[in-house]
């Protein structure tokens, strides 16, 4: 009889097959032990290295506590002139509430953190394309610098584009619970105060982003972006659940959120490397 497949694979990720504690664990295994016992050691296991690798990079865990708190207090400061409380019903729902999960919440929260470190990730999964495509190529350190600076001018962009548009959509919402307006004052004056208030945050995080890559910690996009989602978790699970109880989303949406997700995660992680290269140069 053989261990738990799943345990098995992750005990192989772990450890070295031909390490001595991988062989008293199978040992033990075959004179004996219960399964609930092999996945208690290799939960051990996995403890353990995590404990070590924490150790080893702490510079890193405490960065991503600090993004984490740091986004958790971006929740709780508002743009000026959103009406926060007729927000989030009209966001609380369908597809446009699975996209809030995204954001951790900021968009429904009508905060400063509504587009995060999100206009980032699109252009440099733009600028990872077009390299890998071959439309640009940077050569040697000037070529990786200008692409460096191209990419931040791409997202400060999208955000401009994101910001103004999420503006007007606050805008035009007439039919919101309870006939409260979303925006006290819209017009030009509200939709420049949210461009410039939203946009300096998610420029903020990028030159913290490229900060946290320069100075050797690396894994910047990365942490700030798994750090939002981190720190979303207690609001989103309550409101996916929510959202399942009343039928406004079904398990095919729950399903097509995930992959989203994954894929997006599997996105960062891919385009991150690059971005470290040229935030070196740049």
């Amino acid at each position: 009889m053989r261990p738990p497949r799943l345990a098995t694979w992750l005990l192989g990720r772990l450890e070295d097959a031909s390490s001595p504690l991988v062989g008293d664990l199978y040992e033990e295994w075959q004179n004996g032990r219960s399964a609930r016992w092999f996945w208690r050691q290799t939960m051990s296991v996995l403890g353990g290295r995590a404990a070590r690798y924490v150790a080893e990079h702490r510079p890193l865990a405490f960065l991503g506590l600090v993004a984490i708190g740091l986004y958790w207090l971006g929740t709780h400061v508002p743009v000026p002139g959103v009406n926060t409380d007729a927000l989030a019903p009209v966001t609380r729902h369908g597809a446009l509430g699975l996209y809030d999960l995204f954001t951790g919440g900021n968009l429904g929260g009508g905060t400063i953190f509504a587009l995060g470190i999100m206009p980032y990730v699109t252009a440099l999964c733009i600028a990872y394309l077009a390299t890998a495509l071959g439309f640009a190529r940077g050569r040697g350190a000037p070529g990786r610098r200008t692409m460096a600076w191209s990419v931040r001018g791409v997202a400060l962009m999208l955000g401009v584009a994101q910001a103004t548009g999420i503006a007007i959509w606050l805008e035009q919402q007439t039919v919101v619970p309870e006939g409260l307006p979303l925006v006290a004052e819209p017009g030009w004056s509200f939709r420049l105060t949210l461009v410039l208030s939203v946009t300096a945050i998610t420029a903020c995080l990028i030159w913290l982003s490229d900060e946290i890559s320069r100075r050797g910690i690396g894994w910047g996009v990365s942490l700030l972006f798994f750090a939002g989602l981190v720190a979303g978790l207690p609001a989103a699970v309550p409101a996916i659940l929510e959202q399942l109880r009343a039928g406004y989303i079904g398990p095919a949406d729950l399903a097509a959120f995930g992959a989203g997700l994954l894929v997006l995660s599997s996105l960062v992680v891919l385009v991150d490397p690059a971005r470290r290269r040229n935030a070196h140069a740049g």
